[in-house]
Order: C-alpha cells, then structure tokens, then sequence
C-alpha cells in the first residue's frame, strides 16, 4: 500500500509487458511498464518499440503513462529527435470530487436519447442501477442493484445445463480476443437478431417503472 497515511493519492503501478499488433501491416508494438522501486523516480514509466513485418526497429518509445509518451523514429539505424506522440488532458474542475476522473471516463456512461436509440439492449450504459446513481437516485440504485443480482444468479443457474456460453461478437483465440463482425451493421439498421432482450438481462421497464413509483 502507498500513501496510506497522506492525503494525497497514488495509483499502484507494477511491472508489466503488453505487445500490440497492427495486423493489417504486421508492424509490432512491445512495451513494458516499470515497477517504481521504494527510493527512485520511475513510477509509471514505461518504454517499448516498435518493429515493422520484417522485424526491422523503426520506433522507440518512453515516457510516463500518466503524464505523456514520446517517440523516437529509426532511419537507417540513426534514432530522430523525439516526437510528442501523446499527453494526457488536463483534469477537470472538481476532479477530486469525482474520483479524479478525465472528462472521457466521466461520459463513459452519458446516455443521450440519439445514442439511446442505437444501443443494444445488452449494452451495461442501460443499467437501471447505474443510470440511478449517476442521477442521484441512491435508494432506487440500490434496489436495482439486488434485483440485478438476483436476475444474474437466475440466469447462470440455468445456463449451467446448457453448456458453455458463447459470446456475440467476439470469441477466444489463445490468450486474445477475436472481433466476429455483425456489431456495427446490426447498430446501424437498429435491428439486434439473436441478442437477449434487456428485462433477460437488466430489469423490464414495467418492473423498474413499478419500483420507481414506490
């Protein structure tokens, strides 16, 4: 645990290595997150590069992944100046009040009536319990929040019996997963064929419109 007699907030950082591929070019992204020793200044460091199809250096890459990351091009083994390739957006006004979160993880959730409309019902933005909480509704939350769980132990129970349960859009390749297709197109004609039907899922909107009215 770290910082936990200060007031001040620190993110637990560990050491990692993650490897991206561009599959369309066969370019290779590998990098590696260090772990911030007690007495140094290497918390949320990260460095890494990047290889072309025929395994040729062609990037280096560093920086700190909560602040900025800079990249370094490779022309025939001479490294360039270094090029700002991301930095992290400025906090918000009364971040500290909403977990310090960007702008972007706070309308993770925003459900606007055009976006509505082309949701799936299977979408986690249509949680009855969710939505109550970000509108301050604490009380209706938390009773959506036990019918929701009671709904899902129901539901896992009788799935036991029917074998292994297959996901709609993606499937399991090795450690990685595989995007089928269908989403976008089943988004754009608003038309959700073998999808489960949100009160399957969530909670009717005549069960929650009951309990809103109690």
């Amino acid at each position: 645990l770290r910082s936990l007699v200060g007031s001040e907030m620190c993110i637990r950082d560990r050491k990692k290595k993650m490897q991206i591929q561009n599959h369309s070019t066969g370019d290779i992204c590998k990098l590696e997150f260090l772990k911030k020793g007690w007495w140094d200044d290497n918390g949320y460091y990260v460095k890494g590069s990047v290889v072309d199809n025929k395994g040729v250096l062609r990037w280096k890459l560093e920086g700190r992944w909560s602040e900025r990351l800079y990249g370094r091009s490779i022309i025939s083994e001479v490294e360039g100046e270094p090029i700002l390739l991301w930095e992290r957006t400025p906090l918000p006004e009364h971040s500290k009040r909403q977990f310090n979160f960007t702008s972007f993880a706070m309308e993770l959730n925003e459900m606007t009536p055009d976006l509505e409309s082309l949701l799936p019902p299977t979408d986690s933005r249509r949680r009855p319990d969710q939505r109550a909480m970000e509108e301050g509704d604490f009380k209706l939350a938390d009773v959506c929040k036990r019918l929701l769980e009671d709904k899902q132990r129901a539901q896992r129970k009788k799935r036991e019996g029917q074998g292994e349960w297959i996901p709609r859009w993606f499937k399991l390749n090795d450690e990685s997963w595989e995007y089928l297709g269908g989403y976008w197109e089943s988004r754009s004609s608003r038309k959700w064929v073998n999808v489960l039907p949100i009160e399957d899922i969530f909670i009717a909107p005549e069960e929650l419109q009951e309990i809103s009215s109690n």
